[in-house]
């Protein structure tokens, strides 16, 4: 994370009619004129970590299947993230369905895969049908996109058996405010609640003698999102000797911490959502942002950016500017809306490969080396590259990326970097994202995401 004015990165968002399309824009780094080529590996260290549960809570990340059950020795609470998928209606104005239910909006064409594997489509009818899997230098013409599932219609699934009857029960969401839950009664509780925010939801309930607290953490949603984790709060509760719940509603309640969507309008937002959990899933740019022509910090934004293979990358460009500039790869399109990329797209984008056995935790929160262009990383590629991240040569053959030494690459031009046909997401460029700080902190400061420096 670094302050806007020294870092030149970009990341954009497409949205498809009610649905999403992310793209990524990537830059080279810059920080007061200083090129950091040396990268410490790793892929949105800050915001996508996977803990293992702590004797004090109860944890889970997006899964439902890693349904956890804390228990003291009078109140057993269960909180679970449930989901329900729904049929998505004919509207051939709007968008065609694949066999998948996936759509494809009007004026894009399918080109290949599958759900599991990565839907590619494209805004060029040329491409219609010539598979995902193709050599750098194809004769793919289109921008590319590859859909990314969300569950639908997800609900916080609350079960409570306790030995005396339940006096009271409360309900807090990421931002330390009271969610209206059904007055409990009895000697056990049921209840389903719509999950508002990425984050960590706390669970209170008491009897007349014993109380218990549970935590759920949520990230499966496209919506306004926290950097921070349980296992965070927990560390810096035990640091100054405080308890857990109270320091969550600390943390939540100072004007420091990172905002998802920050400078994004309400109206926006409750767009994106609402197409996500009405279609199920959003595209992201299957390339890095690019290019017909090498960028320089003296570069301003008119180029026209791609989501194509093998383009020099879309660089040298402020965070404010990408917003801007997402919205122009939709340029024409009736169908689609844009936007820069937001935390919640960028998770669920890297929690995706982690359902489908693309990556493991390691290779997403530690080392991402396996799967990026990074400075300690071994690959080969074809087409463009620089050693000075200025000039450009390419290659028309398989040419070995060094261990050790940095190189700028063309966007897409290796398999190395691709899983479910998503080039880049870790490595080659830093990215920016919509989280920001409020401009009463001090300092403000935006995020990006996939490659960090040293």
């Amino acid at each position: 994370m670094k302050k806007n004015k020294g870092i030149t990165l970009i990341a954009l968002i497409i949205t498809i009619v009610i649905m999403l399309i992310l793209l990524g824009l990537g830059t080279k780094i810059i920080v007061d004129n200083k090129i950091f080529t040396k990268t410490q590996i790793a892929v949105n260290k800050t915001n996508n970590r996977i803990k293992n549960d702590d004797a004090e809570t109860n944890y889970l990340l997006g899964e439902l299947d890693n349904t956890k059950q804390k228990q003291c020795s009078h109140i057993s609470i269960k909180m679970q993230l449930t989901h329900q998928d729904i049929e998505i209606p004919t509207d051939t104005t709007k968008y065609t369905l694949t066999s998948e239910n996936v759509p494809i909006p009007t004026g894009y064409y399918y080109v290949g895969g599958t759900k599991d594997t990565g839907i590619v489509i494209s805004d060029s009818a040329n491409d219609a049908n010539k598979g995902d899997s193709h050599e750098v230098a194809n004769t793919l013409q289109g921008n590319q996109f590859v859909w990314v599932p969300v569950l639908q219609n997800q609900k916080i699934k609350i079960d409570i058996v306790a030995d005396q009857t339940i006096t009271s029960l409360e309900l807090i969401d990421p931002n330390g405010k009271t969610i209206t839950t059904p007055t409990p009664s009895g000697k056990t509780y049921t209840a389903s609640v719509d999950p508002t925010i990425n984050g960590i939801y706390m669970l209170k309930a008491e009897t007349a003698e014993e109380k218990n607290t549970v935590a759920l953490e949520v990230y499966t949603l496209y919506a306004r999102g926290f950097d921070t984790t349980l296992e965070e709060i927990k560390a810096s509760a035990d640091q100054n000797e405080i308890s857990v719940e109270e320091r969550l509603t600390w943390y939540y309640s100072e004007n420091t911490f990172y905002i998802d969507n920050y400078n994004i309008s309400d109206t926006t937002v409750s767009l994106y959502k609402n197409s996500v959990d009405k279609y199920g899933g959003f595209y992201i740019a299957r390339y890095e942002a690019g290019c017909e022509i090498a960028r320089t910090n003296e570069s301003d934004t008119t180029d026209t950016v791609y989501s194509k293979q093998n383009m020099y990358p879309y660089n040298y460009i402020s965070q404010t500017d990408s917003i801007t500039k997402a919205a122009t790869i939709a340029s024409g399109k009736t169908s689609v809306t844009a936007g820069l990329i937001n935390a919640a797209g960028w998770n669920r984008t890297l929690h995706w490969l982690l359902e489908k056995q693309k990556v493991t935790e390691n290779e997403i929160v530690s080392n991402s080396t396996s799967w990026g262009n990074y400075y300690e990383s071994k690959f080969s590629f074809i087409g463009k590259y620089s050693l000075d991240f200025v000039s450009f040569s390419e290659t028309s053959v398989a040419m070995e990326k060094p261990e050790n030494e940095a190189y700028l690459l063309g966007t897409g031009v290796s398999n190395y970097t691709c899983k479910n046909n998503i080039y880049d997401l870790g490595g080659n460029l830093g990215e920016w994202t919509t989280e920001g700080t409020d401009t009463t902190s001090v300092g403000y400061y935006v995020v990006y995401r996939g490659r960090f420096i040293t």
